[in-house]
Parts: structure tokens; sequence; C-alpha cells
């Protein structure tokens, strides 16, 4: 399941199957609301449409952006899990106990999240994250 949200100045989407938490622009934010999978290779004319009044590069490029997210499993991931996912680290993952981490952690109303720690993870961040639930 995907979840989109505003936090502070910071629009964000986050997949419960994949564990990430992606920052999106503006644009991406709007237009994933709009998507439903599977996404197709080529910006559907479609959404096109309904984002008129956006350059249409601009447009491109968000889609390319977003299709290339889902073709690598990020985000629309189709994994069957028995329980959500947080990555931890990484390029997609939570890097501190900000904000986003407990706004996620209250998405998940009360589930206990399999964690995905990315190599290299400062075990101190780790350990602050993993408090929080």
């Amino acid at each position: 399941m995907l979840h989109y949200w505003k936090s502070g100045k910071q629009k964000l989407a986050y997949d419960t199957a994949s564990g990430a938490i992606v920052p999106l622009t503006s644009l991406e934010y709007k237009m994933i609301q709009a998507i439903t999978p599977p996404l197709a290779s080529l910006c559907p004319s479609s959404l096109r449409y309904e984002l008129a009044k956006y350059d249409s590069a601009d447009v491109e490029e968000a889609y390319t952006r977003i299709y290339d997210l889902f073709s690598h499993g990020i985000i629309f991931s189709d994994a069957a899990v028995s329980r959500p996912r947080i990555r931890i680290g990484g390029e997609f993952g939570l890097k501190n106990t900000d904000d986003p981490a407990k706004e996620i952690i209250q998405l998940l109303d009360g589930q206990t999240p399999e964690w995905i720690i990315e190599t290299g993870t400062d075990e101190e961040i780790v350990a602050h994250i993993l408090s929080l639930c």
C-alpha cells in the first residue's frame, strides 16, 4: 500500500511493501495521486491531460522518475508481505527520528513493522528509530 502526505514543506510517499520512504516534488506528489498501477513505460495521455497546466517536459520527467521507482519495486510495490516494512538508512530509508519517522509509525496504527536496515547505517540512529515503536 502506498501512503503519501505533506510533512512540513516536504511531500513524501511511503510504500508499506518495500518499506521505502520517497521524497517527492510537488508535481510528483500530484501525479502519484492520479496514478493506478500497473504503470506503463510511457506517460499515459490521460495523465498528461490531467496535468495540462504543467510544462509537458516536466510531466515527462516526473513520470519517468515515478516509473523508474515503480520498476525497481520502490513504490507501488506488489510484494506480498505479512506486515508493513520500514527501511532505515540508505537512499529510501529513515535517517533520523524526525517528524516523517514518527508519522510513519502513526500510519501503522500499532502494527509492528518488519525493519529493513541498510548496511552501514549508524547503530545509534537505528536504535533511536527502533525506540519509536
